[in-house]
């Protein structure tokens, strides 16, 4: 069935291959003139059009004539950096979107349970340790030990996570992470991109913290800080925090702790210096010290990568144990991506 939003969805099929107008032009074989007038409206997206788009990108005719739904503002959060490019923003949001229309149809179908997290205070004060152990309890986790998979647990709580592959460093694209949760009758998914292991759930940390401080709160100040704060306190409890940093904490110490609780040592740092554990001196001379052994982007102690599970399986129950190719006409998204965002066990 045609749809009466095809010039929108060209539009999104060029932003996802991050292509300008004139580039998808150049490989689709058609005019810059004609891609411009498609994309605002003033011109029918023909059959010819799309087939020509799709194969310049990799879009089945089906990505096409998908009708949309509708995103509210402020349900889609981003972790990166200030200099990110406004390109790349617009194509990690297109990202998010496409994915979440995929995940949270198969999780529809699939009946799955849908989040149940608790909600941000509604007094300006609240205590952001205290929304951190509700946050553990609702995912049926121990308010103060380490998280073993903390994917696996977003997962079973109707949170789906996916990894955007690609050989992209996330620092050269500006991004780690993107989240979107359009409201409590929804699913949400998580979509980090490659980085280390501990940088990874630190991600996914701070988008869960999206998920349950800044749903439907666009205008909050400072959403960055609290997402980020609320993800220290949670891969972090305080209690524990306080029996295990103090003031004379050395980097062996911290390599410790990153190994039991898969955090970086940066990360560490930071939450000891929030809870008031380390002094500004001794977090200055412990940052000083990663930097003169290259750890500042290198650190010692792997943490491993959290292998998603739950978008591989809603794939192999709709599509069979090779789900890509009908996965990719049915649900109207490119094979590659879905390879990407949903890889099989063996794939770890």
């Amino acid at each position: 069935m045609k749809t009466s939003n095809r010039g929108e969805r060209v539009r999104s099929a060029r932003l996802i291959a991050g292509l300008t107008q004139k580039e998808l032009a150049t490989v689709a074989g058609l005019s810059q003139a004609l891609v411009s007038q498609v994309e605002s409206g003033l011109r029918i997206a023909t059959d010819d059009t799309v087939q020509a788009v799709g194969r310049a990108v990799g879009m089945p005719q089906s990505f096409f004539d998908i009708q949309t739904q509708n995103i509210p503002d402020g349900t889609m959060r981003f972790r990166k950096l200030a200099s990110s490019r406004i390109t790349e923003t617009r194509r990690v949001e297109e990202l998010a979107r496409e994915a979440w229309r995929v995940w949270s149809s198969l999780m529809r179908d699939a009946q799955y349970p849908k989040p149940s997290l608790p909600s941000r205070p509604t007094n300006e004060d609240f205590d952001l340790e205290a929304v951190a152990g509700a946050a553990r309890r609702a995912l049926g986790l121990d308010v103060d030990r380490p998280i073993g998979h903390l994917t696996r647990t977003l997962e079973s709580h109707g949170i789906a996570v996916i990894r955007m592959g690609g050989a992209t460093d996330p620092e050269q694209l500006g991004h780690f992470g993107v989240s979107c949760w359009p409201s409590p009758i929804d699913y949400g998914i998580i979509a980090v991109f490659p980085g280390s292991g501990d940088r990874e759930r630190f991600t996914v940390a701070h988008e869960l913290g999206h998920f349950i401080l800044h749903r439907n709160f666009e205008d909050v100040d400072g959403a960055e800080l609290e997402a980020h704060r609320f993800a220290g306190a949670f891969l972090l409890p305080a209690s524990r925090m306080e029996e295990a940093i103090g003031g004379g904490v050395t980097l062996s110490d911290l390599a410790r702790l990153k190994a039991r609780w898969g955090v970086s040592m940066q990360a560490i740092i930071m939450r000891g210096a929030e809870l008031g554990l380390i002094d500004p001196a001794r977090k200055t001379g412990l940052f000083r010290q990663l930097s003169a052994r290259g750890w500042r982007k290198d650190e010692p102690v792997e943490v491993h990568n959290e292998q998603p599970m739950l978008t591989w399986e809603l794939l192999r129950r709709s599509f069979g144990a090779r789900p890509y190719l009908k996965a990719s006409e049915s649900l109207g998204m490119n094979e590659l991506l879905l390879r990407s965002w949903a890889a099989p066990p063996s794939a770890a």
